[in-house]
């Protein structure tokens, strides 16, 4: 998909290449629970998976986030707690820094 003409074009922090419009999933811990936001628009990399959401859809999430609509379902989410798996030998990955 080609950026319309005199649009400006979105670098990923992570690798350099141009990010290309396209939707994620998104998920956030609110004080009442995890909620699941499918098919959110987002610039995307298409070399590492790197996203960014535009501000107006921020503004979308927040409010659905607020109680502004119903959920078209509800899930079951596993919890996971790395800090009760002392021996698991997982490495954090660290993130790369920009040149």
């Amino acid at each position: 998909m080609t950026p319309p003409t005199g649009a400006v074009q979105i670098t990923c922090p992570d690798c350099r290449d141009t990010l290309v419009p396209g939707r994620v999933d998104h998920s956030s811990l609110l004080t009442n629970g995890p909620m699941i936001v499918e098919h959110v628009p987002a610039f995307v990399c298409p070399q590492c998976g790197y996203s960014a959401i535009p501000a107006q859809t921020w503004e979308v999430l927040e409010q659905l986030a607020a109680g502004c609509a119903a959920p078209v379902r509800f899930a079951t989410v596993p919890v996971y707690d790395l800090s009760e798996l002392p021996d698991a030998g997982i490495q954090i990955p660290r993130r790369p820094q920009a040149t």
